[in-house]
């Protein structure tokens, strides 16, 4: 998992993160997230190392420390479940998501996904739209406040965006009808998987069906690096309806990991932070 990585701390770090090391046999670490009137939570995505976590929390005055192991194996969940640990109402990581098997035959990817999908591939082609990897940061940028503006969601700010197309193993694609971005998306390789991190789009030129042919050379593009699996990070009916209708007609085994769970160390200050996660 990449957000276990050095490469991700590393990333982090740049991005202007504070970063905890905790002890452990693969040099886990975690985060600080900043909460209002100046308190704070640390998050990490580790299991084995909830021991060092709460440590942590504990010595720079935390309200909770926060967990999301994203394994499917439930060891895991039951060792934090015995410290004390309780589910989380919200997690940081999409915990449901889709993985698509990547495969050098064109022909077998786009038989994996559905007919509306290799509708909209064909549909972009004829349209003439293309896709490179020489998009800039201005135009990611443009594209992504228009769709935030759009779907009202939130997106990082543009420092995190230029450090994120720093790192190794990150890309941006980029959709283009007649030299003009309709399509975007940053996507990170690690270990034989690739990773659809970030995407945005104009709604002008969503008859052209920019997306679609997108996230087909994304995948293609990966499969020729001899790349195995592609995941598009995230699936939610509720959350995202429309975006996780899109990603399931690219084909995909879905998974589903365990949650995310948070241990109380100033418990009347967690309980208020609580109250207010339910009422969003």
């Amino acid at each position: 998992m990449f957000l276990h990585s050095d490469l991700w701390r590393d990333f982090q770090e740049r991005a202007g993160v504070t970063v905890c090391s905790l002890e452990g046999a693969d040099n886990p670490w975690a985060m600080r997230v900043t909460l209002p009137l100046g308190l704070h939570y640390w998050y990490s995505p580790y299991a084995s190392s909830y021991e060092s976590l709460i440590t942590c929390g504990k010595s720079s005055g935390a309200v909770f420390v926060k967990c999301e192991p994203m394994q499917e194996d439930t060891a895991a969940y039951v060792g934090l479940k015995d410290r004390g640990f309780v589910r989380s109402i919200r997690s940081l990581q999409p915990q449901k998501t889709s993985v698509v098997s990547l495969s050098a035959d064109q022909e077998t990817m786009l038989s994996g996904m559905n007919k509306k999908a290799r509708y909209n591939i064909r549909l972009a082609m004829r349209k003439g739209v293309v896709v490179d990897t020489n998009g800039t940061v201005d135009e990611f940028w443009a594209l992504m406040q228009e769709t935030t503006e759009r779907d009202g969601f939130h997106s990082h700010t543009r420092s995190y965006y230029e450090e994120l197309l720093k790192t190794q193993g990150v890309s941006l694609y980029m959709a283009r009808i007649q030299q003009t971005p309709a399509a975007c998306a940053i996507v990170l390789t690690y270990k034989g998987r690739g990773v659809y991190l970030h995407g945005a789009s104009s709604y002008q030129y969503r008859s052209y069906m920019p997306s679609s042919i997108l996230q087909w050379h994304i995948m293609v593009s990966l499969a020729d690096k001899g790349v195995k699996e592609y995941d598009l990070w995230g699936i939610d009916d509720k959350k995202w309806a429309g975006v996780t209708r899109f990603k399931r007609r690219l084909g995909g085994t879905e998974i589903e990991y365990g949650g995310s769970y948070d241990f109380a160390l100033r418990p009347i200050l967690y309980g208020l932070y609580a109250i207010k996660q339910k009422m969003l």
